[in-house]
């Protein structure tokens, strides 16, 4: 959880939304755009394509072509933020 930006986070939330169907990378890079708007600093040097390997290594998002979808682990780990109360907004 610690490794996870917020702006992945509200990936996932949205990605949780549109199941099972997923959503396009297109459409999901405003989650990315948001965060480098707000953090340019940190992003610099960490492009679109890094940003969803992350989630894709850590097993919770599958690509099929140019979408995304969830997989159990991630809906586990977004009940288990709620189960902790850990809801809030999260930086980057």
């Amino acid at each position: 959880m610690r490794l996870i930006f917020g702006s992945q986070l509200e990936l996932l939330d949205e990605l949780n939304a549109k199941q099972p169907q997923g959503e396009s990378i297109d459409a999901l890079k405003k989650h990315y755009d948001s965060a480098v708007q707000k953090y340019g600093e940190m992003y610099q040097d960490f492009p679109y394509d890094q940003y969803l390997a992350f989630l894709e290594h850590q097993g919770l998002v599958p690509r099929t072509g140019n979408r995304l979808s969830i997989t159990p682990e991630e809906k586990a780990l977004l009940a288990y933020r709620v189960w902790i109360g850990d809801t809030l907004p999260k930086a980057l």
